[in-house]
This record gives C-alpha cells, sequence and structure tokens, in this order.
C-alpha cells in the first residue's frame, strides 16, 4: 500500500481549474483532440488526415483478436467527443460497428497502478487507486468498452 499521490499536476488538469462543468468538458474534448492529432503527427501522418486509421490499438473478446481502429476525431461545443471507429477481427473481416461513439465529457485519468488507504466517514479503512493524467489511455479504455459492448 503506497500513500496518496496529489491531483491536478497534469496538463489538462491545470487547464481545468476555475471552470464550470461544461467548459471542463470541452477544454478535455480540445485538449484530447490535439493529443491524438499530434500523435499522428509524430508518426509522419499530417495532422488533418483524419480519414487515415493510424491510431489503432488490439482487443480480445470470446477468444477472438480484433483490431480497433480510429478514423476520425472530432469535438463539440457541449464537450462530446465524436469518434469513428473500424473494427476488423483478425482474420481481416470488418466488423458490423455503430459508429460514431459520442462520449461525453470524457475522462483523461487512467489508474496508475498503485494504491493507497484512506478512511471513510465511518473510520473504515478503504483501499483507493491513485489516478495519472494520460488522456490517450483514457480514449482508448472508453472505446474498448464501447466495442465490446456491440461485439
Amino acid at each position: 500500500m503506497g500513500e496518496k499521490k496529489p491531483r491536478g499536476n497534469g496538463k489538462i488538469e491545470k487547464l481545468l481549474v476555475g471552470k464550470d462543468a461544461k467548459q471542463r468538458a470541452r477544454t478535455k474534448c480540445k485538449e484530447i483532440v490535439k493529443e491524438v492529432k499530434a500523435k499522428r503527427a509524430m508518426r509522419g501522418m499530417a495532422a488533418g488526415a483524419e480519414s487515415t486509421p493510424d491510431y489503432k490499438f488490439t482487443l480480445i473478446h470470446d477468444l477472438v483478436t480484433f483490431t480497433v481502429s480510429l478514423s476520425a476525431l472530432a469535438e463539440n461545443d457541449d464537450g462530446m467527443l465524436m469518434v469513428d471507429v473500424v473494427v476488423v477481427d483478425e482474420f481481416g473481416k470488418k466488423r458490423q460497428f455503430s459508429s460514431p461513439v459520442h462520449i461525453l465529457n470524457p475522462p483523461i485519468m487512467v489508474p496508475d497502478g498503485t494504491t493507497y488507504q484512506e478512511a471513510d466517514e465511518d473510520g473504515n479503512m478503504r483501499t483507493l487507486a491513485n489516478f495519472v493524467e494520460n488522456p490517450t489511455l483514457a480514449l482508448q479504455m472508453v472505446l474498448e468498452q464501447a466495442v465490446r459492448a456491440q461485439l
């Protein structure tokens, strides 16, 4: 058991201070889109090449490996991400998938693998996870849930 790690040190977290819920959601969407586009650019892709599915990850469902590719990503003024994904099984067959995935107020934090203990209001000790800012991994985790729900 470790200690509670301080929050609010992430790049995006600092941008959220003093904003209302809708402004925080909009800011997170905007920053996630920027980060994904920057990663595409670092891979040699043009930052505006929305139709090229170069951001991808694999997941295993019912003993079949699937590749999930992000083919388009956009945000709206309500703090919602719209993500188009393509799901292909290990045999190259494209799977039917309801796209785009809409993510309202997307997460930016993921567990960092460490925990700490804290007493609740009754004095009972409980174990809680520490989190770290990683919006790209948080987006992947949400998309994995969405894809698994439709497979």
